[in-house]
């Protein structure tokens, strides 16, 4: 009596309960067919580069029917960003200054009295 309260009390834990068949059974098909569908990509050869052709393609034919233009595919150029003032206090920044001067601020830490709780006797 026990042991079927037991087995009650989680039924979607069951070993055998047909969710947990199915998705056994799905995991071992997906495995076997990945395996299967890589070594037959490779015997093709050029899938990849195929591929990445095909979604530049698809990626041009979207910014075109946007009206973007697909030679420049970003709002900002580079003199754009460097022209917009980021509003830092910092002064002399240029291109060529050491990231340690623009990461290294003032970690700040606040320091607590270290207290002992509760009546002791």
């Amino acid at each position: 009596a026990s042991l079927a309260q037991l087995t009650n009390a989680h039924p979607h834990h069951a070993p055998g309960s047909p969710e947990a068949l199915k998705r056994a059974v799905f995991q071992q098909n997906a495995r076997r067919s990945l395996s299967n569908c890589q070594s037959e990509l490779s015997k093709r050869g050029g899938v990849h580069e195929k591929a990445k052709v095909r979604r530049e393609q698809m990626a041009q034919n979207l910014r075109k029917a946007r009206g973007l233009n697909s030679a420049d595919p970003y709002k900002r150029d580079f003199s754009t960003v460097l022209a917009t003032d980021h509003h830092s206090n910092k002064t002399g920044i240029t291109n060529n200054t050491d990231a340690s001067t623009l990461f290294d601020g003032q970690s700040s830490c606040v320091l607590g009295p270290e207290t002992t709780q509760g009546p002791y006797c």
